[in-house]
């Protein structure tokens, strides 16, 4: 196995050279600025209920959607009501939008509460003012969303995206440097079956030597626990791609690891369409699907349940089946203490 998967982002900064230099010095002296303000407590929303942030340091997806999931899960065996409050994509202030908002929608139902909202201390107060509220928070990407404060605050880092070594926006792809790890209760590197455990040391011995104090540090992998017709809503186990014919599509920032996986499952890829992280699918997306689907004589479309909920407006009427991927955490290493801090901090249990 390769040390680390090939990163899907372009191999060069958004911006480079001298020019991408002087503007991350910019970046991070407004960044510091702001950070200051919130250590200091300006801005900063305080709630009578836990909260709990999962976010990350880097653009792109680390896989931040299946963590949240399992977050929640735990809170709900625990009897608790959670919500989970987004910034929401291309969606409107609503307790609808966006479509990580709808994939949570769809595997919670009316369980948890959802909202995608700029304001999300606005859409927290709401939701506490409710005659039956909710009793705790899940931030979705939270970490630099600091005008909530959190109780719990959960970094993940893609083992195959290493965050050190690179630089800040627009030099590089961090939207904070690594010291900024600082705030954290808890890294999880994810993706950890794609790098070799070499790499995955090299990570934890970075952590651990820019952070000032202890802090929890996991290693996680993406499982896929379902698939779903998004037609039929039939529920298939993952063994059913095992021999398939399969044309991927996908809208998400990590899109290499999912090939990955569905070569792991035994499907044959015939051939995909890869699109921008939250991409809307169009009419001409589908019907280019579907003729990607007779051109292999593929079995079916394969996507995320993300894709899937914008999929399902067009493509049920397409001779092309589709087949959403539910994806879920599985923990390697130190999952336990992950989740005692979830359940510690729900029960409002400070940490030593």
């Amino acid at each position: 196995m390769s040390a680390v998967l090939k990163d899907d982002r372009q191999a060069k900064a958004p911006l480079g050279g001298a020019f991408g230099r002087a503007f991350e010095c910019v970046y991070r002296w407004e960044l510091g600025r702001r950070n200051r303000r919130f250590d200091a407590g300006k801005g900063v929303n305080r709630f009578d209920v836990p909260v709990i942030s999962v976010g990350n340091l880097s653009v792109g997806g680390t896989g931040k959607t299946p963590m949240v999931a399992m977050v929640v899960e735990e809170l709900l065996a625990i009897g608790r009501r959670p919500m989970i409050a987004m910034r929401g994509y291309a969606a409107k202030p609503s307790h609808h939008g966006g479509d990580e908002a709808m994939d949570y929608e769809q595997r919670f139902g009316d369980r948890v509460v959802v909202r995608a909202q700029p304001d999300r201390a606005a859409a927290i107060g709401e939701e506490l003012a409710k005659p039956r509220p909710v009793d705790c928070v899940v931030l979705d990407d939270g970490f630099q969303h600091r005008r909530v404060a959190r109780d719990l605050d959960i970094v993940l880092m893609d083992a195959t995206r290493p965050a050190f070594g690179d630089r800040c926006l627009p030099a590089g792809w961090l939207r904070e440097p690594v010291q900024n790890l600082n705030r954290s209760d808890a890294v999880i590197l994810t993706r950890c079956d794609l790098v070799d455990e070499q790499a995955t040391s090299k990570l934890e011995r970075g952590i651990s030597q820019v952070v000032a104090s202890p802090i929890s540090i996991a290693q996680s992998i993406h499982t896929w626990v379902n698939l779903t017709d998004i037609k039929t809503r039939e529920s298939r186990s993952v063994d059913w791609l095992r021999g398939k014919r399969v044309v991927v599509a996908l809208g998400i920032g990590h899109p290499s690891a999912f090939l990955e996986q569905a070569a792991r499952t035994g499907a044959v890829v015939m051939n995909k369409l890869i699109q921008p992280d939250h991409h809307h699918w169009s009419i001409e997306d589908e019907a280019k699907l579907v003729d990607l689907v007779q051109q292999g004589r593929a079995d079916c479309v394969l996507t995320t349940t993300k894709d899937g909920v914008k999929l399902r407006n067009g493509m049920v009427d397409r001779p092309a089946a589709v087949i959403e991927v539910e994806m879920g955490i599985e923990f390697r290493r130190n999952g336990d203490a992950i989740r005692k801090l979830i359940t510690d901090t729900a029960a409002g249990v400070q940490s030593s």
